[in-house]
């Protein structure tokens, strides 16, 4: 993007699929500058990057010449490649530079000369603390016409008065060559002095930092098992969850900044897989196979909030003692529900459905709901949702039944700024009150070419309790 930035600002940048190849053995080579100096980068989230070249490559930049800020950094899926020296991830050679939460994730460096590192080839005067790099490491050839060997996992060459603490390298070293690399940063000597509270992961590769002399303050080894724990990230590495997302770590195995996170596509064939929305509620999932849902806990609801995709591929669920979702503001398409029989002894002011009690800003089509039975001993039922806002709803079959002591509707009881299109409601209806299709109505809503031919008890409404307009009823 730049050649260089002096005493500038670059934030709220977001850069996919970018790619940088140059032969030239003076030019530096970066995604947002060559140079910089006295610079501000914050709130950047950088995808799918490609650099290469002769020296100074990184994503950022290929030299911080005097105290830039580096803050709020993502990187992901980053491909580093130098033939000679300082390159790296973040930033080729950096000095005087503050860098602070940053997280570096399945990204990679090949080097084959010194002063080159997963996160920083050479930092001079830096303070870096809260980092998250599992960039690897590959050395295939190696060479230096001074026979200095100061590259490594984490920092190659760290000097002056610099200051690291709070960073987890858990990246591998792959050196293929017979020159000796530590796993960390490639001058040990600074351990003792510049690092403390810094964290390697087991069986790095390399050569390690961790000797007699260098004790747990410094830095010490994570297991796998413990790198998958949002604990680790919130106790040890003192990560901020208001700028952290952490929730995901026991998934993913790995912390990413808010705001930036990847959706990842979950496939689902068991029950256990489906209950992983339960914890996870934000991440897409596909079935691949008919779920039975009938051994779960199902308290309330099965999934309690659901803000994802869910995408179920033809498949059917079937087993539901409890709602399928109880506040829902996700997408959910293609998937058939065998319900069975749902009573719910819920508040006189909490109305429950078969597919879920509230939806807002949700958007399901093309659901399959067969012998649905609902029956609520103490408030309101509806026959699909309870309350429905700023939502879609198109493409939908439903079939079953709906009692309640209080309102009954046989597919949804209030409907505020939403749309409801090509229903099919067969639902026998009985309560002190309400509805055939819909009980209330507010703001401005569309509902087009509904069918409802369900039985309703004498005292309700065959299809609206409330003066609404619908197209093709």
């Amino acid at each position: 993007m730049f050649e260089k930035v002096q005493e500038g600002t670059v934030r709220n940048l977001k850069i996919e699929n970018a790619e940088i190849n140059s032969t030239e053995e003076s030019s530096k080579n970066a995604v947002i500058t060559k140079e910089s100096n006295h610079a501000v980068f914050e709130s950047m989230n950088l995808a799918d990057i490609k650099v290469s070249g002769v020296s100074y490559n990184a994503v950022v930049t290929g030299y911080d010449y005097t105290s830039s800020v580096f803050s709020k950094i993502q990187i992901r899926n980053a491909q580093i490649t130098g033939t000679k020296n300082y390159n790296a991830v973040l930033a080729g050679r950096a000095s005087g530079s503050q860098i602070q939460d940053v997280s570096v994730i399945g990204s990679s460096v090949a080097l084959s000369g010194t002063d080159c590192g997963g996160f920083i080839g050479e930092g001079k005067n830096v303070t870096i603390s809260r980092v998250y790099s599992d960039a690897d490491m590959t050395v295939n050839t190696y060479t230096d016409d001074k026979n200095r060997t100061q590259s490594a996992g984490f920092i190659g060459n760290l000097t002056g008065k610099s200051s690291v603490e709070y960073v987890f390298a858990a990246g591998k070293v792959d050196n293929k060559t017979s020159e000796q690399l530590y796993n960390f940063i490639g001058t040990p000597d600074a351990l003792k002095t510049m690092v403390k509270n810094s964290f390697v992961i087991q069986n790095a590769g390399g050569v390690s930092n961790i000797t007699d002399g260098v004790g747990q303050e410094i830095l010490r080894e994570v297991t796998s098992q413990e790198a998958a724990t949002s604990d680790f990230y919130k106790t040890s590495m003192t990560l901020n969850e208001e700028t952290w997302n952490l929730s995901l770590v026991p998934m993913k195995g790995y912390p990413e900044l808010k705001g930036m996170e990847k959706r990842e596509v979950i496939s689902v064939k068991t029950a256990e897989d489906f209950m992983k929305m339960k914890d996870f509620p934000t991440q897409e999932y596909r079935l691949k196979a008919d779920i039975d849902l009938s051994g779960t806990e199902q308290t309330g609801s099965v999934i309690p909030e659901f803000s994802g995709v869910l995408d179920g591929e033809n498949h059917k669920i079937t087993g539901l003692k409890a709602p399928l979702f109880g506040q829902l503001s996700g997408t959910v398409s293609n998937v058939a529900i065998d319900a069975g029989a749902i009573e719910i002894g819920n508040s006189v002011d909490t109305t429950v459905g078969i597919f879920a009690n509230t939806m807002t800003n949700a958007t399901v089509e093309k659901v399959m709901i067969a012998n649905g039975s609902i029956s609520s001993t103490a408030g309101k039922a509806a026959g699909f949702a309870g309350t429905v806002t700023d939502s879609t709803v198109k493409n939908i079959f439903i079939q079953g039944r709906v009692n309640a002591v209080s309102t009954a509707s046989g597919f949804a009881e209030t409907s505020h700024h939403s749309v409801m299109e090509n229903i099919y409601a067969n639902i026998d209806v009985n309560g002190a009150d309400g509805a055939g299709f819909l009980v209330n109505s507010t703001g401005e809503n569309s509902y087009k070419n509904i069918c409802s031919i369900g039985n309703v008890a004498e005292n309700m409404y065959k299809l609206a309790k409330t003066d609404i307009t619908f197209t093709n009823a």
